[in-house]
Formats: structure tokens, C-alpha cells, sequence
């Protein structure tokens, strides 16, 4: 069973029905003579569980905001934003997120968002799979092919190489073994940023791809 995500998802689906007025009820009428009466209904409950995984992405605290989410239900992916706000890459402090100045390398800086991501899982044992693959990139000042990292936990981002690089390849998010149901996986996102890119705005996609 699978499911994808651009930034929260489920798989799985629930009808309910509702009887006619001539299927509402069911009698029971004691035997003519019967004394006492008696009279006996048994009712059969039934239907059909299915499995379902739900992937959530999250901030880690309260200075790494999602916004702008739409929570759907598959084939239609979800999305949300992570907006970094208005900076430069001699900033110390961003509006959402961190930055990180770097020399080493190249010179510029990291515009890093710290996230969870968290499967949960119903009617189906074992873990998930998650992974990572690089979307679009927009705005006047896109960001540079190679530019956009992943780090498991926390990244060091000391040097313009730092982190996993993101392309069109997947890149699995969690540990050996699968992501646990319920059990957030703490990662960072980050563009590098380098001093020479013409100032801008810019959008990067990075998808969640989650499967049983």
C-alpha cells in the first residue's frame, strides 16, 4: 500500500450505508400459545477493516512553522510551505527556520527548516518506508541544481558541501529497519544559498513519498 506526500496523507477510506425503511428493522414474535411469550433477535455486526497510513510533516518547534497546508486524501498529494521569510546570506537570524554562514568551500549560507516526519499506521503490521526526491524549482532566483540538502537529525552545514544532496534519486528518510508507527523522525531541509546567486525570491519542492 502506498502513499505520497509533497509536505501530510492517508490512504483509506470508510462507507457508511444507510437502510431503507423497509430493511430498519428486524422482529422477532413469540409462538402463537407460548406461555410465557418469547421472542429472541440476534444482530450480526460485520464490515470490512481497511489499512491506512497517514504521513505527517511537522516542525520541530515553534521557530520551524509549516503553513499554508492542504491535507488530502490520495491520489491527490498534499502540500504546505515552509517560508523562510526575507533574508540575506549575511543574516544571523531568520523569521522561520535557521541560517547557517559558511566560508568554507564556497561562501554563502544554509536556510535550514528542522522537521518531523511521522507514519502511522493501521490495520497492517510492520514499518514504513519514506522517502525523499527533489521537485520543482521557481521564483526569480531559483535555487541551483545540487543546492538543496538533507541531513538525518541535525546538520553540521560548516561548509558548502554539507548534507545529502536532493535530486531526482530518492533518498530514504528512516532508520534501519523502517519508520516506526507513531515515532517522528527528526531531519533538516536546507538550500544553500551562496553569496553570488542574484537576490530574489525562490520556491524548492521537496516530496515525501511514504509506503507500507
Amino acid at each position: 500500500m502506498k502513499r505520497f506526500i509533497k509536505v501530510m496523507f492517508v490512504v483509506g477510506s470508510a462507507a457508511l450505508l444507510f437502510a431503507t425503511t423497509a430493511q430498519a428493522q428486524v422482529t422477532s414474535t413469540s409462538a402463537a400459545g407460548a406461555s410465557p411469550p418469547t421472542a429472541a433477535v440476534d444482530i450480526q455486526l460485520m464490515g470490512t477493516l481497511q489499512s491506512a497510513l497517514v504521513l505527517t510533516i511537522a516542525g520541530q518547534d515553534a521557530t520551524n512553522v509549516i503553513s499554508g497546508s492542504a491535507n488530502n486524501t490520495m491520489p491527490t498529494r498534499s502540500t504546505a510551505n515552509f517560508d523562510f521569510g526575507t533574508f540575506n546570506t549575511q543574516s544571523t537570524a531568520l523569521t522561520n527556520g535557521s541560517i547557517h554562514r559558511v566560508t568554507a568551500a564556497t561562501a554563502g549560507a544554509f536556510a535550514v527548516a528542522a522537521l518531523n516526519a511521522t507514519a502511522t499506521i493501521s490495520g497492517s503490521g510492520g514499518n514504513a518506508t519514506v522517502t525523499l526526491t527533489l521537485g520543482a524549482a521557481g521564483g526569480t532566483s531559483p535555487i541551483a541544481a545540487g543546492n538543496t540538502r538533507y541531513a538525518d537529525g541535525a546538520g553540521a552545514w560548516a561548509t558548502s558541501a554539507d548534507g545529502t544532496v536532493l535530486d531526482a534519486v530518492p533518498v530514504g528518510l528512516c532508520p534501519v529497519g523502517g519508520c516506526i508507527s507513531g515515532t517522528p523522525v527528526p531531519h533538516e531541509l536546507a538550500v544553500f544559498l551562496p553569496d553570488t546567486q542574484t537576490a530574489g525570491n525562490f520556491t524548492q519542492v521537496v516530496s515525501y513519498d511514504a509506503t507500507l
